[in-house]
């Protein structure tokens, strides 16, 4: 009675504390990331920093109404005899609606520039979530990684305290020399070491993975217990030209080039000519009779300004903004060999991880298979000692190997959909 009770604390012990933990996978991962991440919100409220100067640069399309008064007080008023007496109080209230016919470009020019800055400022958001995504994924494999280390190192040191009890029992019975026991203990203060720093891996390895999400470093979470390396199905024909139209660095640098266009029209505009209408209406004293009684009055203007001779300003300045566009041209060449070589090169990591995996996995195998054989062996007689525990150091070397190999598959399969701009 009294065991069972026991199991049945211990079963409500265990199922207490899993649900204390939460059970994340490397999509939620993405999403808490997403949501929590500083630099995401930042390029958020750039983004929306930038649309409202746009906003704002398109209301120059439309005409401006001013208002203003005046109050002036002249203590001694001209007077010219028989004529004319100016009046100690003056004031007036003024309303004017102005509307420009002809800016030069330059309202069209300015709003197309700041449309390029918000589709960089997209852009850029793009690019900064595709990393933050880069990032979780890495930090994510690599904690399941640690948790599958931890395991093994459990299970390693598991096989090593069974051989050294057999082995123990033997000595004990004198039918083996004490030389065997004395290899094997060191082994095994080995194993427990091992699982002693597996065990500090996967704790950092969470923190690391909480401070990502933006939860607090020490909660307890619990993630995949191994990594899956199912192949992904997935297009990846025409790498090079999709990388192309999609990256975000890459269209960043075209609204880039875009911009400076842009800029270059706005320069122009300055020294164009200008034209605007405008229409005010005045009320107050002095009376349009020059009475002190107030009056309204209103008045229809139009300007009209050209430039004319600058000593040829308007070209060089034109010319410094068209230089500064063949320059960004010349950056977009660069950009576009160096995403070009990436999805290659990240191709070629992808193609070689699922190789990797199938090879260790044989090797893991071979491995299992080499350790039973030699187990049995010593127990037969017919081998050292030294062979099993190398034996047991090669098996455990291959399920490492094996378990770095699932790790890189699943993290350049993230890196080659980042590299043709697919992972975001």
């Amino acid at each position: 009675m009294k065991a069972l009770r026991a199991v049945l604390i211990i079963i409500f012990m265990t199922s207490v504390i899993n649900f204390a933990q939460e059970k994340l996978n490397r999509d939620l991962c993405r999403q808490l990331a997403l949501s929590y991440n500083q630099d995401v919100k930042s390029a958020k409220l750039q983004t929306k920093s930038i649309e409202s100067t746009k906003d704002a640069s398109g209301t120059d399309y439309y005409p401006r109404l001013g208002f203003n008064a005046n109050y002036e007080y002249v203590g001694k008023p001209y007077v010219i005899e028989n004529i004319f007496t100016t009046i100690n109080n003056r004031y007036n209230l003024n309303a004017t609606i102005m509307q420009d016919l002809y800016a030069g470009g330059r309202i069209s020019s300015q709003y197309a520039l700041n449309e390029s800055y918000e589709k960089i400022a997209r852009e850029n958001e793009n690019l900064t979530s595709a990393n933050l995504v880069m990032e979780t994924d890495v930090v994510y494999w690599q904690t399941v990684a640690d948790k599958e280390n931890e395991v093994l190192s459990n299970l390693y040191l598991e096989t090593i305290s069974n051989l050294f009890e057999v082995i123990k029992n033997r000595v004990d019975a004198e039918l083996i020399s004490k030389n065997d026991l004395l290899i094997t203990e060191v082994r095994l203060n080995d194993a427990k070491l091992s699982v002693l720093e597996s065990e500090n891996r996967l704790k950092v390895s969470k923190m690391e993975l909480n401070r990502l999400i933006g939860y607090e470093i020490t909660k307890l979470i619990i993630v995949d217990k191994e990594i899956d390396v199912e192949l992904y199905e997935y297009d990846f024909e025409n790498l090079v030209e999709r990388a192309l139209q999609q990256r975000p660095e890459l269209l960043m640098q075209l609204q880039n080039i875009e911009a400076k266009k842009h800029n270059e029209d706005l320069t122009a505009s300055q020294y164009l000519p200008q034209w605007s209408l405008g229409v005010t209406a005045l009320w107050g004293v002095p009376s349009p009779e020059l009475t002190k009684d107030p009056a309204f009055n209103y008045g229809v203007f139009s300007t009209f300004s050209v430039p004319l001779f600058l000593w040829n300003k308007s070209s060089l300045d034109v010319q410094a903004q068209t230089l500064l566009t063949d320059s960004q041209k010349e950056q977009l060449q660069k950009l576009n060999e160096i995403v070009t070589l990436e999805v290659q090169s990240t191709k070629y990591s992808y193609d070689e991880s699922i190789k990797r995996v199938d090879l260790t996995s044989t090797s893991l195998k071979r491995a299992a298979e080499n350790l039973d054989i030699m187990t049995t062996r010593y127990k037969e007689g017919l081998s050292p000692i030294l062979e099993v525990l190398d034996a047991q150091v090669f098996w455990n070397k291959a399920y490492v190997d094996y378990i770095e190999a699932k790790r890189l598959y699943q993290v350049s399969y993230s890196a080659l959909l980042k590299s043709f701009g697919e992972l975001y």
